[in-house]
């Protein structure tokens, strides 16, 4: 199954924000009186899920493949 131009679109995107993501050019800045403080924005783990589905929607398999979970009885 292929990707409508508007789910292309958006997986270019999420692509994009990973990149700025890792990279670490996605900050924000706080200054007060006491210093300043700057943060990493995004959640890199919600980011993959969402590339991941639409790479696995454009995929022409159709496969999609969960995470491997492991038991310690």
């Amino acid at each position: 199954m292929s990707l409508s131009s508007d789910e292309q679109a958006r997986l270019d995107k999420l692509r994009t924000a990973r990149d700025r993501l890792i990279s670490g050019t996605n900050t924000v800045s706080v200054s007060t009186d006491y210093g300043s403080v700057t943060y990493g924005q995004g959640d890199l783990a919600l980011l993959d899920r969402e590339i991941q589905q639409l790479e696995a929607k454009a995929s022409t398999t159709g496969v999609q493949r969960g995470a491997i979970r492991f038991r310690i009885r």
